[in-house]
């Protein structure tokens, strides 16, 4: 039996221009952009989208997003920790 590899590896915590975090994916395979339709090629780092495909279910479905679209700046693992609220932060509130 054959094991497939995946469509791409998660990276890890990201940037948006707006300041706001998502999540950094790597592509495995090539991929098609989900806002505007171009090519996301192996190795590139793309963002995913989550939207609604049935609003009745509630169905999500995820799709990704160039980096033309969604432009990121992968966080190191030391930027990510020091983002990361502290215990106290946690249960402010």
């Amino acid at each position: 039996m054959s094991v497939g590899r995946g469509k791409s590896l998660l990276l890890g915590p990201a940037l948006q221009p707006d300041g706001s975090r998502t999540m950094a994916y790597r592509a495995l395979k090539a991929l098609v952009c989900g806002q505007c339709g171009a090519e996301i090629a192996v190795g590139c780092i793309f963002a995913r989208h989550s939207r609604h495909l049935r609003a009745a279910t509630g169905y999500l479905s995820s799709a990704p997003v160039c980096a033309i679209c969604r432009p990121l700046r992968v966080e190191s693992a030391t930027e990510a920790a020091a983002r990361a609220p502290t215990n106290e932060e946690r249960h402010e509130g």
